[in-house]
């Protein structure tokens, strides 16, 4: 099994190493991609949304980031709209990152805790109160798929991953998305700020009344 894991993690690097090549070689810089991306979904008549949800979820595998698509849903669909393809979609990719973390990290958990003991305590607190720890990370706005990949590692429980997600990415997937349409409604763009730092107020304002992460903290 472990062999057959590390095949397909090689394999995996393999494709995305030789895409980064192509791509540079022939000069294709992320806007390119974003603007092809838009092209074909602006193409796609009434599968537009399927196909954004269907990418977005797949976007952890091609390391796609996922700040391009957030901002061209607002751009294609709307703020209403692409504010919910969004949310359904990003919380379909986080799914996606907490499998990969799930199948390939927990070796590497293993080799943590084996390394640093005092780190079992840390895992036992954040399996037992993963929903608010990934739900202050989601409002933090950390590194999307590296919180997937790590509570996958660490066992969090999958519904509390889930609804956490889904709740947490509400305040920063608006923002974006009406950055994205705030070309066609110069209005959007003060909602997108204002919505932004309301998702940093809330995420603060929990981390003071939870003590969550600072046991997470401590234990370490």
């Amino acid at each position: 099994m472990k062999h057959i894991k590390k095949i397909g993690v090689g394999v995996w690097l393999s494709v995305i190493f030789t895409l980064c090549i192509a791509l540079y070689t022939k000069g294709i810089s992320f806007s390119a991609i974003s603007a092809y991306i838009d092209t074909i979904l602006r193409n796609a008549g009434w599968l537009a949304p399927l196909l954004y949800i269907l990418l977005y979820m797949l976007r952890p595998i091609t390391l796609l980031p996922a700040t391009i698509l957030t901002i061209l849903a607002g751009a294609i669909f709307g703020g209403i709209y692409g504010s919910i393809y969004t949310i359904i979609a990003a919380t379909a990719s986080a799914i996606v990152t907490y499998g990969i973390g799930s199948y390939l990290g927990k070796d590497g958990i293993v080799k943590m805790t084996r390394s640093y003991p005092k780190s079992k305590a840390w895992l036992s607190r954040l399996q037992e109160q993963g929903f608010m720890a990934v739900l202050l990370l989601r409002l933090s706005y950390a590194p999307f798929d590296i919180v997937g990949y790590v509570a996958g590692a660490a066992n969090v429980r999958l519904i509390n991953f889930i609804v956490a997600t889904s709740i947490g990415i509400i305040p920063g997937t608006i923002s974006f998305v009406l950055l994205g349409s705030s070309t066609k409604n110069t209005t959007h763009l003060i909602l997108a700020v204002a919505l932004f730092f309301i998702g940093m107020y809330v995420s603060q304002k929990i981390r003071k009344n939870n003590n969550t992460i600072t046991n997470l903290s401590s234990s370490t």
